[in-house]
């Protein structure tokens, strides 16, 4: 890997699991209070829930946030207004990891750091605002929703790609899905993948030989 790295210049990070904390088990067990079929949310299999149909259409901007709440209150049997599902919705949100904005510093002392999330319209509109300070830091931020993809569609990476202005060859592409990861590398784009062992820091240290910094 460290040699993989000598020519890298574009860093293309994922949000969720490799900046920003978040834990979805934390929405299901909020919309359950609202459920009036409880059976159907207690036994969920939360990684389920997130690759449904709707949630993918959401994640893509297919669907608008009312579409998407009213499929999730049928779907669910849920007995719950706007203002509450939303709350539920944005409840796996968390915070920023506390050496993310020193992180994406440090990359961008070796080049661009463009952000690539799947995120839908509701989440987007919870997180961003109160943390523009933080995504002035890249060079390009891009949200699912706004492109009609989601990860791991290879159309995203293309696109991508496209907007960022960035050389395949030149670029690495760093997501905590192995999934994700593998659909990259399967377009040609390199991918490190995130995890307990192999964090951003880690990454970071990695370039830094490699660069011998």
């Amino acid at each position: 890997m460290t040699n993989d790295l000598k020519n890298i210049d574009n860093f293309i990070l994922d949000f969720g699991g490799v900046l920003f904390d978040v834990d979805h088990k934390k929405t299901a067990l909020e919309l359950l209070k609202y459920s009036r079929s409880p059976e159907k949310l207690k036994n969920l299999d939360v990684k389920s829930f997130f690759e449904s149909e709707a949630f993918a259409s959401f994640e893509k901007g297919e669907i608008s946030p009312e579409i998407f709440r009213k499929r999730v209150v049928e779907n669910y049997d849920l007995e719950i207004d706007a203002e509450n599902f939303d709350k539920a919705w944005n409840a796996l949100l968390l915070e920023l990891y506390p050496d993310a904005a020193d992180n994406v510093s440090e990359l961008k002392k070796f080049g661009k750091v463009f952000l690539l999330s799947n995120t839908n319209e509701t989440h987007y509109r919870n997180f961003f605002p109160k943390r523009e300070a933080f995504f002035d830091l890249f060079d390009y931020c891009l949200f699912s929703f706004q492109t009609g993809y989601r990860k791991p569609q290879p159309e995203i990476f293309e696109y991508a790609l496209e907007k960022f202005g960035a050389d395949k060859s030149r670029s690495i592409f760093l997501d905590d899905s192995e999934a994700n990861v593998e659909a990259a590398r399967k377009v040609g784009l390199p991918a490190f993948l995130i995890s307990p062992e192999n964090s951003l820091a880690k990454f970071i240290k990695l370039l830094k030989k490699a660069r011998g910094a």
